[in-house]
């Protein structure tokens, strides 16, 4: 209301709103300031959250299920278009992955690509798609347990396998 106030004053020189342009300036600074330290904070919470999941856990010595730690980096069956951006912590694997165009998880390929397979990567992420809506760059995740020692495929041949259908 201050700012939308300042920027409707007719005044005749700088002078005459200086004092009330620094004051609102000092008030969105300290603004800015408390998002920040949200922001960090609510990041430091998901990192040490990560952390305790990722945990042996100490009386049965074992890992928890890896759709734990997907949850938490993306839930499971939704896309970027039906879950609020601040639900999302790709940021985790790589910052970059945050500015992405599309994104889904635990999804049938068919659904989000011209593939007819029914497989589901654990994470689907489609970045700077162009006016055809093909994108230029495509990142798959996938979790696997630690300790796993049966696949039912080596996990670096799913990852091709499913590059394959993609393109």
């Amino acid at each position: 209301k201050n700012s939308e106030k300042l920027l409707k004053t007719q005044a005749k020189s700088i002078d005459e709103i200086k004092d009330k342009m620094d004051t609102l300036s000092q008030q969105l600074s300290d603004v800015q300031k408390n998002q920040l330290s949200n922001y960090i904070l609510f990041r430091k919470l998901i990192i040490d959250l990560l952390d305790k999941k990722l945990e042996l856990n100490k009386t049965t010595k074992k890992y928890n299920n890896e759709d734990i730690i997907h949850d938490i980096i993306f839930p499971r069956k939704n896309s970027s278009d039906e879950i609020r951006f601040e639900d999302l912590n790709l940021w985790i694997i790589d910052e970059r992955l945050s500015f992405h165009d599309f994104a889904t998880s635990d999804t049938p390929l068919k659904e989000n690509t011209t593939s007819d397979s029914d497989e589901r990567p654990d994470v689907l992420i489609f970045e700077e798609k162009d006016e055809d809506n093909i994108a230029r760059c495509v990142s798959i995740i996938e979790f696997k347990k630690p300790q796993r020692k049966n696949f039912d495929e080596d996990p670096t041949s799913q990852l091709f396998r499913y590059q394959n259908e993609i393109s």
